[in-house]
């Protein structure tokens, strides 16, 4: 999802996406206790975020489509609207019996160690829903990339496939709310796709390389998250896949 983010000039919205998971996150703690579930299960939390995120990403088109706003400002309105509203509503978790232990700040970070067998299967699920819907799409999204106008003469919906770029968007983003979490998922979005493109000319390979790159990042980073225990997992991932990317830079 990231390189095809890229590739439509929209790298900055993957921050404003991954900033505006907040409020959807803490909507979903506070329905889920007052109704006397447990708060901190994975999947009505994600689906929270996911609710919250791709309403922000409306709220974008919707600023650019309405008004003569510009990109960059409609991003940057939506993305402090929605974070704001998250910081306002995660005070009022905390003022719940059970928010002083909700573990909701773990978002803000990642947490690797948190995750139980049920959330890497949750998490594993959307990955491969996310794969299965790029392969299935793969020639529409790339002819929408690369010329948006010409799709739209050969009669594709270019507004709905923009569309499903931003909600694979949104989806890769809650996927890395539990490693990397909100404030840095931008980085793994953005950066594998960005040194993918250094090592070759076809879309289609620097999707395997930038997934490759990816994944890579994120087993070093566990990795050297578990010998330095004093190391967050979320900030030895994207250092790593930073890593990755310098050395395609200069080489």
């Amino acid at each position: 999802a990231g390189t095809f983010l890229l590739f439509r000039k929209r790298s900055l919205l993957s921050d404003t996406i991954s900033h505006s998971t907040l409020p959807g996150i803490a909507i979903a703690f506070i329905l889920v206790e007052t109704n006397g579930g447990n708060g901190k299960q994975l999947a009505p939390l994600m689906i929270g975020a996911f609710i919250s995120a791709w309403l922000s990403m409306q709220t974008v088109r919707w600023i650019r489509g309405y008004s003569r706003i510009k990109d960059d400002a409609a991003l940057a309105i939506t993305l402090a609207l929605f974070y704001g509203l998250g910081i306002v509503l995660l005070s009022v978790v905390q003022q719940t019996p059970t928010g002083h232990s909700s573990g909701l700040q773990n978002y803000l970070f990642g947490m690797v160690a948190s995750m139980v067998i049920a959330d890497a299967y949750l998490i594993i699920a959307l990955a491969l829903f996310c794969a299965v819907a790029i392969l299935l799409f793969f020639k529409e999204f790339s002819l929408l990339c690369f010329d948006s106008h010409f799709a739209q003469t050969q009669g594709y919906p270019a507004a709905a496939l923009d569309v499903g770029i931003m909600t694979l968007a949104v989806l890769v983003a809650v996927v890395g709310l539990q490693s990397v979490g909100l404030l840095l998922i931008m980085a793994l979005l953005i950066i594998p796709a960005v040194a993918a493109r250094f090592w070759t000319h076809g879309l289609a390979p620097m999707l395997l390389i930038a997934a490759a790159i990816g994944g890579m990042g994120g087993f070093i980073g566990a990795v050297v998250s578990s010998v330095f225990p004093r190391v967050p997992a979320g900030g030895a991932i994207v250092l790593s896949v930073a890593m990755m990317f310098l050395i395609s830079l200069l080489f």
